[in-house]
């Protein structure tokens, strides 16, 4: 019998809410919702605190010594999930189809 892992839980979700830093990048992501997580190892989680300002992180970066130079990190945003991304581009091909459509006729 094959034992199917559960999902977890908000408690366990809620454990990797906060700031990411992506040190290449030198960019970072407030994550507060369980929409999409960033993936080790490009992705450093930073702290717990999603309310903390870009120069409170900055500090933080440097003092772990993430960066070489904090003063460069800078917001990033979450990435559509791909099945969004599907949908936006077919929605975009529809709507330039319509308007060729109509430009012809």
């Amino acid at each position: 019998m094959s034992q199917q892992a559960s999902a977890p839980s908000v408690q366990e979700l809620r454990k990797k809410f906060g700031i990411y830093l992506n040190p290449k990048e030198m960019k970072v992501v407030r994550i507060n919702s369980p929409y999409w997580f960033p993936p080790a190892p490009e992705w450093v989680y930073l702290t717990p605190e999603v309310n903390m300002t870009l120069l409170k992180i900055r500090e933080l970066a440097k003092e772990k010594k993430l960066v070489a130079d904090a003063d460069k990190v800078l917001w990033t945003s979450i990435p559509p999930r791909p099945e969004d991304l599907a949908q936006w581009e077919a929605e975009e091909r529809e709507k330039k189809a319509k308007e060729a459509k109509e430009k012809k006729g």
